[in-house]
């Protein structure tokens, strides 16, 4: 039971991108350069806080030398969370990726109608749908089109038209915790990966 509540609670990060999405993807009048900079002190600057405080107390280390910095730089350029121990820094680097496309998602979304853009979540859903709860796998990548794609889903609920679906998002939430609890219980698809 405390398992699946682990588990279930892990919706947190979706739920945060898609806030992220529903703030940050308003069309703004800010240059690229400007959104950037921004970011840097929120998200990168912490990133390269965190990383080096996991690299000096729980990173694998060769006593009595150099190699130190190289090592950081390296490992916080290839997301490298496994040998400090800091799994959890994943968030930040979806964050980040994010983070690079918002200026022009943002110029892409002003001029997309509300039913395009209603058409584009229902199908990134879908897709997402299918990647998450059967084992079949795709012959595509579906993670960044899922990080952005759930962005774009909570730019798509902070719209007033999107009011409508309200009730029929709160069911759908509801079936995908069944389905969850269901993949979970019986071991359906996590066993073979």
């Amino acid at each position: 039971g405390l398992d699946f509540a682990r588990w279930w609670a892990l919706n947190c990060n979706v739920l945060f991108v898609m806030l992220s999405g529903a703030l940050l993807l308003p069309y703004k009048q800010e240059p690229v350069l400007s959104f950037y900079g921004k970011r840097l002190t929120k998200i990168v600057i912490p990133l390269v806080v965190y990383y080096m405080w996991y690299y000096t107390f729980f990173g694998q280390r060769t006593e009595g030398t150099l190699d130190a910095p190289l090592k950081i730089v390296l490992g916080i350029l290839t997301a490298d969370i496994k040998s400090v121990g800091a799994y959890h820094l994943w968030l930040l680097y979806v964050i980040i990726a994010i983070y690079i496309v918002v200026p022009f998602l943002r110029m892409m979304l002003r001029d997309l109608s509300y039913q395009h853009l209603t058409g584009l979540v229902a199908v990134t859903v879908i897709i997402l749908t299918y990647a998450t709860y059967l084992p079949l796998k795709t012959g595509f990548d579906v993670s960044y089109l899922g990080w952005c794609g759930v962005a774009i889903a909570g730019y798509w609920c902070s719209k007033d038209e999107s009011r409508k679906y309200d009730n029929w998002l709160i069911i759908l939430g509801i079936v995908s915790s069944v389905a969850m609890w269901l993949v979970f219980k019986y071991d359906l698809y996590y066993s073979n990966t």
